[in-house]
């Protein structure tokens, strides 16, 4: 009766964690937080007073800009234009992807765009905005910043504000915006008289990320994709990100349409949006050969061109007569007709059984390539690298794979799945309360199945991808047993293989480790190079088997 006493209250402490963890994770409201310990806390709606002194220290041009600018802001506040995104906006996100935004730019301004999110600062205080804020509908939004060319002498602000934002201010001068500047690290926001210490400055090269996280509204920066404390909080209103620069200089923008440099945003997937949406691209070039219109007009064609033979003929003959004494020569060109029907098909029922069988061992052997889709996620290169690795060594290293993890996982996840079955159907030939005890007692022995299974896959099998048995070729008896590891840290490209091999006949352990960056394992576009992986990996057998014998 204890045994069971303290098993109801395991699950209990469990059940318990579980909905404490969706209550704080799953059903919080936002809250008004504070913006750091120092900062205060982020109000849009109160405007910071400047003093008689504070735009004294101003020269002439900045005390009028400052001054237009808040004229500007007082007859367009935010909520003066709709700036929430539409559901025709939402549906171009859902169809481009990442391309639905892209940064806004005046003919008639000191910048240009190109490429969608290419900025070119000519001269003079400028900054663009993107078409589109940035959404609420995962937990955090992440966007980057190269100074692609950035002379010293230019001013650079990376940060967000609302709309309307006058576009001749740097973000974070102005009420409703906020940036983090190169030339002394500083954060300024609603006011270019309240800048504080932040970062590190940055310039030529460098990169700068712009997180939020809209549940609390608060604004995070990294620099060459390292994280830096959160900047503020409490921010309320529809931000867009903003980029800004008081002179010439070149700023490329990543919105989610390449990798970041900040690798937990990889991981996460913060960008804007998915890199491709779900609108179908074009067709390729060359795809409408077999359209009505054109095999109307090679029909013609064709009509037209063997009467165009025939007189070019007879052209051709005279024009020959007529040019016998002359050393240059005619020549006519001729329409060459290329079928546009594709050979027939030849049914595989047609073939005899040796070749039809034939050709299913050729289609089964040819290997196609592996591709990730996002090469800079590490669970996705782990897992290729792991099938490769199980497909070397049973099939290259003539090994016999081993299925008893995975016989004990599945026996574990049937078992539970067969007593719920067998719980709900007592509980549906009998009452509840007849049943009461039986369901119990089936929901802790189903926990109980299911604390067995995570304890023998985090403490039995651990980081084990392979166990293979090697047998002698003449008396069929087992004379060794390899099994092999992977590990990979999540925010790591560094993959960890460790090789054990248990001689049966001396009862000697031997193992071999390599650690090597996933990058000479694939390509740019995210293909897994196998040669270069088997050649690691044949390289690593070998080296094992030297230490046996040396052993």
């Amino acid at each position: 009766m204890s045994v069971t006493l303290a098993w109801i209250f395991i699950i209990c402490i469990i059940v318990f964690s579980l909905v404490t963890i969706f209550l704080l994770f799953f059903t919080r409201s936002p809250i008004q937080l504070s913006l750091s310990v120092t900062d205060g806390e982020a109000n849009f709606d109160e405007w910071l007073l400047e003093s008689e002194d504070q735009l004294a220290g101003l020269s002439e041009d900045a005390r009028l800009s400052y001054e237009r600018a808040k004229v500007f802001q007082d007859r367009h506040p935010p909520d003066s234009i709709p700036t929430d995104i539409t559901p025709p906006q939402l549906v171009s996100i859902q169809e481009k992807g990442v391309s639905a935004f892209e940064f806004e730019w005046e003919p008639d301004a000191n910048v240009f765009v190109a490429g969608r999110t290419e900025i070119q600062f000519m001269y003079g205080e400028s900054c663009v905005q993107t078409n589109l804020p940035l959404p609420r509908n995962q937990e955090v939004y992440y966007w980057e910043a190269k100074m692609y060319e950035l002379p010293e002498t230019t001013t650079v602000s990376i940060g967000v504000a609302t709309k309307p934002y006058p576009s001749w201010r740097l973000p974070g001068w102005n009420r409703y915006s906020i940036g983090y500047f190169n030339n002394d690290g500083s954060k300024y926001f609603s006011s270019p008289f309240n800048g504080k210490p932040y970062g590190l400055t940055y310039r030529h090269g460098d990169v700068i990320g712009v997180g939020y996280r809209h549940r609390t509204g608060t604004l995070f920066f990294t620099r060459n994709g390292r994280k830096l404390e959160d900047a503020y909080t409490g921010l309320r209103w529809n931000l867009f990100p903003t980029v800004g620069a008081n002179g010439p200089c070149q700023i490329h923008v990543n919105l989610g349409q390449a990798g970041f440099v900040f690798v937990e945003a990889n991981v996460k997937k913060w960008g804007l949006a998915p890199s491709q949406g779900t609108l179908a691209p074009p067709p390729a070039y060359g795809l409408e050969r077999d359209t009505i219109l054109l095999a109307t007009g090679l029909h013609n064609n064709d009509s037209s061109s063997s009467s165009n033979t025939s007189s070019s003929c007879s052209n051709s003959s005279h024009d020959h007569a007529g040019s016998s004494g002359s050393s240059r020569s005619h020549h006519h060109n001729h329409s060459v007709l290329i079928p546009i029907e594709p050979p027939p098909y030849t049914s595989p029922t047609t073939l005899s059984p040796e070749l039809f069988l034939q050709n299913r061992l050729l289609h089964s052997v040819a290997e196609e390539p592996v591709q990730v889709t996002n090469k800079y996620d590490a669970t996705q290169l782990k897992n290729a690298i792991d099938d490769e690795v199980r497909r070397y060594f049973g099939n290259e290293r003539d090994y016999k794979e081993g299925h008893l993890h995975m016989d004990v996982k599945l026996l574990l996840g049937y078992g539970s799945c067969a007593l719920a079955a067998g719980a709900f159907l007592i509980e549906y030939y009998t009452s509840f309360e007849e049943a009461k005890p039986t369901l119990w007692a089936a929901v802790i022995v189903f926990w109980i199945l299911q604390v067995m299974l995570w304890a023998y896959t985090v403490f039995v099998e651990k980081s084990e991808i392979f166990v293979g048995y090697k047998h002698d070729k003449s008396s069929g008896k087992r004379v060794g047993t390899m099994t092999v590891e992977g590990v990979m840290n999540r925010y790591s490209s560094l993959y960890t293989l460790t090789l054990h091999f248990q001689d049966q006949d001396h009862n000697k352990l031997s193992f071999y480790k390599l650690e090597k960056s996933v990058a000479g394992w694939f390509t740019e576009d995210g293909k897994l190079d196998k040669k270069a992986l088997d050649r690691d990996l044949k390289d690593a057998d070998e080296s094992l088997v030297r230490q046996i014998h040396k052993d």
